[in-house]
């Protein structure tokens, strides 16, 4: 905006065609009056470049005037041609048009994107005499600030508002669903440091700021989360857990805004560093900007714009600093540099040994740093787009990137578990940092540069110098991925099994810490189940042990240790029981009791390689899904040591098999498909009793209710979805079955349910997912 005093104010006038008279006889009363109008209909027309001068008519002046009447919209209430590519100039201009005027001509509605623009009625009372006196009120005050400023007082900190809040804050939608509660905050996603002392954690279960020294939570949200990201000021917050996006003020914890469109799983999020826009990149293959404004406009119609879609999935999105380019990396191995004014495709960066999984300008924008899964980091330069370093070293894929504030070293964290710094003047390594048992997923430096904060899939935050490598701190703030989860008896306890190989066992209905928690097991905890004399809770982990451990507290004992691979392996209800397969063809059953284990029978002839097991509520029947499709179920009261093949198969299953769950009275099997399908069988026929949901995502988790009323299914999206189970009707119709329908979802987290467990009496559901969460609802 011109800031000049002492001379004619700059008006850009914009009009619909058809109201092009008006305007110019508008035009010519202003110039009478002492003002500098330029006509956008006769200033561009013939003329090359008419975007770019336009661009510069507005950057150049101090008012704009959009000139509305009923010929300003189409058929479809959108501005026409004309007047939506002006909106969209002056919306996206830097510095902001100082006033913007809707100059009414007749009776018209107000464009959603004007609503914050001074309304004046042409053809009202004085209506020329009110414009030309707002325009006169906006020259007096361009004179009074450009007046020599009165003595500057002595600065004062900057208050970054990420900083600055306290408290616990939730999304709404969890406890309308009815959340009881959380478990473990999640899985490590990234991180961000703020101060030398300070962290802000992302991870499956929200984002909160933790003290180096404390890793309590200064202040928390809770919202699924898969991905997030802070604005330049540290106000804004916007969490993807999902196709949703939300975005969270932190001046005050408060939620502004919810936004849906994405058709698939968001995989990026980026503020431009004006904080008026936001990027976000989605499984479907489409890049949005959305605005994030808390006005009307903002709030009604939040979708600013759409980026021409990659060939195949998006990955990772950053904008330049002066916000005047966007880049997205995606899955087809190419990064795309987009003008954000029109979208414009400016340059396509090829070369990259895979997918472009991280993104990021230097602070002064003259490099981007492209990270991929082809292991290799390469950094442009944004002048020419000249392949300035293609730098190799990393043994897996480069996961997250971060510049220092000063642009002379770039770090790089990877699925080889290592974070290392590059010296970017001629692309050297400078240090290897180790210390992570899991992919890096999250690096930031510190915003003096002198120390860089690592986040593994291990949940372990680390805090490095970069100078020499030393670690400053070590930490393990977060909860790793849920891997199993089983009910007291009495329903007063939740055993929690982790990816990492811990057991976490929870008093419920009490404000307290953990019962206990054991790291014993050297691999996921896949199966979980409290022993029938009640003080007992058996374990299996892919490390090929069963453990127990005592409730009355107290170290945990082996009961059994497997040889071979362990594909799958599932202890029965009340523990007497384990099922293992190392997915070659067999199964082997395993008799558990309080002092150890024995083996005692093998089932052959399976239809392809087992891939999930389950017995039923009493360890009466054990339920086999190959991979072929087939489902088979062996009756363990009449095996003898010749058995040779299983007494039900059922065939017809809608799919791969990924879940299957008994009910409690062990007629029914409900089988959940990689396809979405979920359908249930009776145990004693093979025949099916009803189908539910599908197609869509893969149901990974199924479970039961007690009464057998209801059955509850969690799909890899991370959506919960009950439905009601069909049963005989009454009177004259009782030849007719009511079919099954859905009873409720939720939707509460950002990775795939896999587990579900519903307590004894029926009144809360488990859920328990990869994003390292366990949530409670009531039901």
């Amino acid at each position: 905006m011109s800031n000049r005093t002492g001379a004619p104010l700059r008006v850009v006038i914009g009009c619909a065609p058809e109201d092009v008279p008006a305007a110019r006889a508008i035009v010519q009363r202003l110039r009478v009056d002492g003002q500098l109008p330029w006509l956008m209909a006769d200033e561009l027309a013939g003329r090359p470049g008419m975007l770019r001068t336009l661009r510069a008519a507005v950057a150049d002046a101090d008012a704009v005037i959009f000139c509305l009447s009923r010929r300003s919209a189409g058929p479809d209430g959108q501005p026409v041609a004309d007047m939506a590519r002006l909106i969209d100039v002056v919306r996206l201009g830097r510095p902001p048009v100082g006033l913007v005027i809707a100059l009414r001509l007749g009776v018209c509605d107000m464009p959603d994107a004007l609503a914050a623009a001074t309304a004046i009625e042409l053809f009202g009372y004085s209506g020329y005499e009110r414009l030309l006196a707002t325009l006169r009120d906006h020259a007096e005050a361009l004179r009074r600030a450009a007046a020599p400023p009165p003595a500057p007082e002595p600065p004062a900190a900057p208050v970054i508002p990420a900083l600055g809040l306290r408290g616990r804050y939730a999304l709404a939608a969890l406890e309308r669903q009815g959340q009881a509660g959380r478990l473990g905050r999640g899985s490590a996603r990234g991180v961000i440091m703020l101060a030398a002392d300070r962290a802000l954690l992302v991870s499956g279960g929200g984002v909160a700021l933790i003290d180096i020294g404390d890793p309590r939570p200064l202040w928390s949200i809770d919202c699924p989360a898969r991905r997030a990201a802070l604005s330049a000021s540290g106000r804004l917050l916007a969490i993807a857990g999902g196709a949703q996006i939300f975005i969270w003020d932190l001046q005050d914890g408060s939620m502004r805004s919810q936004i849906s469109g994405h058709g698939g799983i968001i995989r990026a999020l980026a503020f431009s560093p004006d904080e008026r826009s936001l990027a976000s990149a989605s499984d479907d293959r489409s890049v949005r900007l959305w605005r994030c404004g808390d006005d009307v406009a903002s709030l009604a119609s939040p979708l600013l714009a759409s980026i021409p879609a990659h060939p195949d999935q998006v990955a990772s999105v950053a904008f330049s600093p002066d916000g005047a380019l966007l880049a997205t990396g995606g899955a087809d191995r190419t990064v795309r540099i987009w003008r954000t004014l029109d979208r414009t495709l400016v340059q396509t960066l090829s070369g990259h040994g895979g997918a472009v999984e991280a993104l990021a300008f230097s602070a002064s924008g003259d490099m981007l740093a492209a990270g991929s899964r082809g292991r290799s980091l390469r950094i442009w330069a944004a002048r020419g787009w000249r392949l300035l370093h293609s730098i190799d070293g990393h043994g897996g894929a480069v996961e997250c990137l971060a510049f220092s504030p000063d642009g002379s070293l770039i770090a790089s964290g990877a699925a080889d578990r290592a974070t290392r710094i590059w010296q970017l003047s001629d692309g050297t390594l400078r240090r290897t940092l180790g210390g992570h048992s899991g992919p890096v997923v999250g690096v930031s430096f510190s915003p003096e540069g002198d120390q860089v904060a690592t986040l593994g899939e291990d949940d372990r935050l680390l805090i490095w110098r970069v100078a020499d490598g030393g670690e400053v701190a070590a930490l393990r703030p977060l909860s790793g991925r849920v891997t199993g989860l089983a009910f007291s008896p009495d329903g007063g306890r939740l055993a929690v099994g982790g990816g990492d190989g811990a057991v976490t066992i929870h008093q419920l209905y009490e404000a307290a810490a953990p019962l206990s928690h054991h790291i014993d097991h050297r691999g996921a905890v896949g199966s979980l189940a409290f022993a029938e004399d009640g003080g007992r809770l058996i374990t299996a982990a892919v490390d090929r042990t069963v453990r127990s451990y005592p409730l009355g507290g107290g170290e945990g004992a082996i009961l059994l240790q497997t040889h071979g691979a362990t594909q799958s392996a599932t202890v029965a209800p009340g523990g007497r029981l384990m099922a293992s397969s190392d997915g070659e063809g067999t199964v082997q059953i395993w008799q558990l009791g309080a002092q150890g284990g024995q083996f005692w029978r093998v089932l052959r002839g399976l239809r392809g390689r087992p891939r999930v097991l389950r017995f039923s509520p009493r360890a009466e029947a054990l339920a086999v899904a190959a991979e072929g499709g087939s489902v088979q179920i062996w009756r363990l009261s009449v095996l003898d040591g010749e058995q040779s093949g299983p007494q039900m198969t059922i065939a017809g299953v809608a799919g791969r098999v990924r879940s299957l769950a008994f009910s409690d009275d062990g007629a029914s099997l409900a089988t959940g498909a990689e396809t979405g399908h979920v359908q249930i069988w009776q145990v004693a026929s093979g025949a099916l009793h009803a189908s539910l949901a599908g197609p869509g995502p893969a149901v990974v988790g199924l479970t039961f209710a007690p009464d057998g009323r209801s059955l509850a299914g969690g799909d890899a999206s991370g959506q919960v979805q009950i439905w009601k189970i069909a049963g005989p009707a009454r009177g004259k119709s009782s030849s007719r079955r009511r079919e099954p329908g859905p009873i409720s979802g939720h939707a509460g987290h950002a990775g795939s349910v896999d587990h579900l467990a519903y307590s004894p009496a029926g009144d809360i559901l488990a859920s328990g997912s990869s994003d390292g969460t366990v949530r409670l609802w009531r039901v």
